[in-house]
């Protein structure tokens, strides 16, 4: 009688503790029928124990998995296993929820399964948390690999603990090279030592720094931006570096360097060129008010104050021009264009110029030549390139300006028999590194005349370039060389494109050129 009082005592203690239980408790036969549901779980799914004694658990199947999960667990724990998954059940509402599930089977003495028992665990805020922490991780991820950022954690002794590449051709070699390496194993001395000090700084002021830096990567040489962030609440400190490919921010600003480079040597020789023509202005007028001068002299100096004027507005039109092609302010309007007409609309503001250097000026070009370009534009080039031409001819010589035309290209010769170019100034020639030379009656210039027809010429697809030796694709050939300049062929430059536009342009001065009729 006390065995019995004594088991039955140690049953309803079992009793109270599986019911009072703060984790949910359900037991089933062999069959899977329910026998004993604890208050937990009653108060989980909204069932009460009359509702689940004698049921099946499949009275809580939501659906979510499949025939062959189920019959998986089950071979499982008929095969004496203990189960141990995460189900997604429903409740007595319908409102689906999940639970971490622990069923192992109950045995007798003999080893023979009797019950099964099942510990359930709300775990529906921690699943939430879990697919918000995964949704942002997604997010997170999105956006950082639509950025050119690399991203790496680095303990405050340099080891990288991870690295995260949108562009893995951006890192200095393959990322598992890397991993749990120390920088100064990584990298040369001298940039171990720039990002060991971008480091400690963080750690010491405990704020952002920023650096900037070349690497030489697995893409090539490339220019970084780097920014880094602490990290104090881990088990040891880490330092977040994100670092931003700026190469093309760095071109941008090397070229926007060598512009502002240039406009300075302009000014500069702009500056000193004006004064020429201005002292010039001012001491012929000045001698003209002087009491004493000689009035049969007079149309001798409004020659001389007429050659100054023009020299000081033709330096500052080009200036004016090279500005606008440098800022893109130029409207590019072609129409087809009498060439010949062209030219001596061209030279008119130049006869007087090589007159008084008794230099003839042919216009070769026949009247039935027409093409299509920017009657402004090319107005501009001949008349720099005649300029140039007289500047450097002789008293007494010529300059002609012949062309040629085949269906998709337009050669413009502009000739003469100057005394030359030294070969080692060529490469310079359309360059603001270009150096003038004084002319046959030691005239001055800028070098802005020629730099100005190159940016013109390229508004109509073409290139100038300078070329010494045998002109192509006609056949002319240059003897005792001086200078000639050509562009390259449209059908070369821009592959067909454009047919009837101005693509070549030639720009000849020499000695014993092959003869072109007049």
């Amino acid at each position: 009688m006390s065995t019995e009082m004594s088991e039955g005592k140690t049953y309803a203690l079992l009793h109270t503790i599986f019911d009072d239980s703060p984790i949910g408790l359900v037991i089933t036969n062999v069959n899977g029928t329910i026998e004993f549901v604890n208050k937990r779980f009653c108060e989980t799914t909204g069932f009460t124990p009359d509702d689940l004694i004698g049921n099946n658990p499949r009275i809580l199947k939501s659906g979510w998995h499949s025939k062959e999960y189920y019959t998986q667990m089950w071979n499982t724990i008929l095969a004496g296993q203990a189960w141990n998954d995460i189900f997604r059940n429903k409740k007595k509402n319908g409102e689906l929820y999940w639970e971490q599930q622990y069923i192992f089977p109950l045995k007798n003495n003999s080893g023979q399964i009797i019950r099964f028992i099942s510990i359930k665990v709300d775990v529906s805020r921690q699943k939430e948390y879990e697919e918000k922490l995964i949704a942002a991780e997604y997010y997170l991820k999105s956006i950082f690999n639509a950025l050119p950022t690399l991203m790496f954690v680095i303990t405050a002794n340099g080891t990288i603990r991870e690295i995260m590449a949108n562009d893995e051709q951006l890192l200095y070699v393959e990322r598992q090279a890397v991993i749990n390496k120390n920088i100064q194993e990584i990298f040369p001395p001298e940039k171990a030592m720039l990002f060991m000090d971008f480091i400690n700084r963080t750690c010491e002021t405990e704020t952002s720094q920023t650096i900037e830096y070349p690497l030489e990567t697995l893409k090539g040489y490339r220019w970084f931006e780097a920014r880094s962030g602490l990290m104090k609440n881990m088990d040891e400190p880490l330092i977040i570096v994100v670092a931003t490919d700026i190469t093309e921010r760095k071109n941008y600003e090397k070229q926007l360097q060598s512009l502002i480079e240039t406009k300075d040597k302009f000014f500069s020789i702009i500056a000193h060129d004006l004064k020429n023509p201005l002292h010039a202005i001012m001491a012929l007028s000045e001698m003209l008010t002087n009491e004493n001068y000689i009035k049969e002299n007079v149309t001798e100096i409004a020659h001389m104050l007429h050659e100054a004027g023009q020299s000081a507005y033709g330096l500052l039109e080009n200036l004016l021009e090279w500005s606008r092609a440098q800022t893109g302010k130029i409207i590019f309007s072609p129409s087809k264009q009498n060439l010949s007409s062209l030219v001596d609309d061209s030279i008119t503001i130049l006869q007087n110029h090589a007159f008084q250097k008794n230099i003839t000026l042919y216009n070769c070009i026949s009247d039935s030549i027409e093409w299509t370009l920017d009657r402004n534009l090319i107005v501009t080039v001949i008349r720099n390139l005649v300029s140039n031409a007289l500047k450097f001819t002789p008293n007494g010589g010529f300059v002609k300006i012949w062309a040629e035309t085949q269906p998709d290209q337009l050669v413009l010769c502009v000739e003469d028999n100057g005394k030359g170019i030294k070969p080692e100034i060529l490469p310079t020639l359309f360059t603001t590194s270009n150096i003038t030379t004084p002319g046959t009656r030691n005239e001055k210039g800028s070098g802005l005349g020629l730099l100005l027809c190159k940016e013109l010429i390229k508004i109509h697809k073409g290139i100038v370039v300078p070329y010494t030796g045998l002109i192509d694709p006609f056949g002319c050939y240059v003897r005792n060389s001086s200078r000639y300049t050509r562009a390259a062929s449209l059908q070369k430059a821009s592959k067909g494109k454009a047919v009837n536009s101005l693509s070549n342009y030639l720009l000849c001065r020499s000695e014993g050129l092959h003869a072109r009729p007049c």
